[in-house]
């Protein structure tokens, strides 16, 4: 799509509205939905309506005859070549990370840890890298390529401080996971709509206790109990809500802290609408300790520097950055503000050798992306394209939380064993490929983040050239391994032909003459270790064919 062409889905949401105003039940929904979605300022905007209507029809929790009216709207008014771009669609927090002018952007999902590459000719020539841009992409194939389009209704910030305080965030949010869980996170619309859009009391500094009283916690358990839930259940849930005050800076409340559990454990054990009880255990959380304060004045932290009307969620902090802007205050002076208003501002001031690196399962991944972003910055966007096999390096580390922890022996793991196990690489070409990309990959990880890979993997990657190509083609030619894992381990210790072969079977010690596929006799060299097993008298059917290296990982 060039800057001058319409946005084709753009027809599909005006005819979607346009239906279910004719619906006078939908109607009544999507109106009453409307403080459920996002109360608070800024929510009669054209574009806090049209990213209402994005999560009512492609988000909202309904009961299942409610849902099926909405998706035979979908049916009906989208055509049969749109409807994947908006049952696929997905609400994100991103980080711009590279820009085509004139064609396109690369957006990093921050909480998904997954990577877009987003057809936006004209927001193109306006983002940057490092921009933040909050709201709903939307798939779409253009010429055969797998690409995304922005929703017109998505915000963009360009403030490297306020990218900081979401990494922070969603970082945090996954620490306070169970292990299980932890990884990438996926983000509803209404969180992101209150989180960069919405106005609600975060703390009982900003409530008005005399206004509030029990109200908010009588309607916690309205919704509660409207979703079959025990009393006994729902005060004990309250009581942990009191006993945990919410957090004053948190970009994300309800992602890693007491009503995070709650919501999580509703959402697994019962039938409670999650969005009505998210929004409601939220304000019933700001009003219980909003009372505790206005009983008890002198438990509340006395404040310093910041005045008593600092704003504490991202929308007011915004607003009061761009305010003081505008009348002249420094620059300088106005991020400290920020900063602070934001919960950066004690971070900073931590000395980082003291600190611990957090766990952050997927973090390899994103330093792969980091990786290929620097190559098409520093030698252009052939270069990367090149080198894209590398995130597979991700998706075998996926659990690895501290990017120090990736050494030698987790590289010589992925690409000894892994790469021509998982049998994605096909050809001798990619190989090759790989394998630069990955010596590019440990230097550059030792020169900008202090991690020796490029000492550690140097000699393995000597010797693969020659044998990683032949055994990936190898593999290809060999039977899927038993899901019991009842096989043996083999050194090749003479080549084979004519499909007859000299083995060492590891855990025996014993040497022995097999016959194998004669397919494999081209291919298997002296040295090569096997994984497979016995098929008849003499005969070893190979499931696997792996370069010496992986002698130093003790599979035995």
């Amino acid at each position: 799509m060039t800057a001058t062409e319409p946005d084709p889905l753009e027809p599909v949401f005006v005819a979607l509205e346009a239906a279910i105003e004719r619906d006078p039940a939908l109607a009544k929904e999507f109106r009453a939905s409307r403080e459920l979605f996002g109360p608070g300022v800024g929510g009669e905007s054209e574009l806090a309506a049209r990213r209402h209507l994005e999560w009512f029809l492609l988000e909202k929790v309904r009961p299942g005859p409610d849902e099926a009216r909405i998706d035979a709207l979908i049916d009906q008014y989208t055509p049969e070549d749109l409807q994947r771009s908006l049952t696929e669609s997905t609400a994100g927090v991103f980080e711009v990370t590279r820009v085509d002018p004139g064609r396109g952007v690369s957006l990093w999902d921050l909480a998904a840890l997954h990577e877009y590459a987003v057809d936006e000719a004209l927001g193109s020539q306006l983002l940057r890298p490092g921009d933040l841009i909050a709201g709903r992409i939307f798939p779409v194939a253009i010429d055969g390529a797998p690409l995304h389009r922005l929703s017109r209704a998505a915000a963009m910030w360009r403030d490297p401080r306020l990218l900081a305080a979401v990494k922070k965030d969603l970082e945090h949010a996954r620490e306070m996971r169970p292990a299980h869980l932890r990884g990438t996170l996926r983000l509803r619309q209404s969180e992101i709509e209150a989180m960069f859009h919405t106005a609600v009391p975060q703390t009982a500094e900003r409530a008005d206790p005399s206004a509030s009283g029990d109200q908010p916690v009588a309607d916690a358990r309205a919704v509660l109990e409207a979703g079959g839930l025990h009393p006994s259940t729902i005060e004990a849930m309250l009581g942990r809500l009191a006993r945990e005050a919410p957090g004053p800076a948190s970009l994300l409340p309800g992602a890693s802290d007491a009503l995070g559990e709650i919501l999580e454990e509703l959402a697994f054990e019962s039938n409670v609408d999650l969005e009505a009880a998210r929004r409601a255990l939220l304000l019933a959380w700001v009003a219980i300790h909003a009372n505790d304060q206005a009983v008890a004045p002198e438990a509340a932290p006395v404040p310093t520097a910041a005045p008593a009307s600092a704003p504490t969620d991202v929308a007011t902090a915004i607003a009061e950055f761009d305010r003081k802007r505008a009348e002249g205050v420094p620059l300088e002076a106005v991020f400290g503000e920020l900063e602070r208003d934001l919960g950066l501002a004690d971070a900073a001031l931590e000395d980082d050798e003291d600190t611990p690196a957090p766990d952050f399962p997927g973090v390899v991944g994103a330093m792969v992306e980091e990786f290929l972003w620097d190559e098409q910055r520093e030698h252009g966007a052939d270069a990367a394209a090149r080198f894209a096999g590398l995130r597979g390096l991700g998706r075998f580390a996926e659990g690895i939380g501290v990017f120090e922890n990736l050494s030698g022996r987790e590289l010589t793991a992925y690409v000894a064993r892994w790469i021509p196990e998982s049998r994605e690489i096909v050809d001798a070409q990619a190989v090759h490929d790989l394998l630069d990309g990955l010596e590019r990959f440990c230097a550059w990880a030792q020169a900008n983040h202090d991690v020796p890979l490029a000492d550690q993997l140097a000699p393995v990657l000597a010797s693969l050239h020659e044998s990683l190509p032949r055994l990936v083609a190898a593999n290809r030619l060999c039977a899927e391994p038993r899901p019991d894992g009842d096989e043996q381990w083999f050194d090749l210790v003479e080549a084979p032909q004519d499909g007859a072969a000299r083995l060492r079977e590891w855990s025996r010690g014993t040497t022995e003459d097999w016959t194998l596929d004669p397919k494999l006799d081209e291919l298997l060299r002296a040295g090569d270790i096997l994984r497979g097993r016995r098929t008849g008298k003499g005969k070893l059917g190979v499931s696997g064919c792996f370069p010496g290296a992986i002698r130093s990982l003790e599979l035995a």
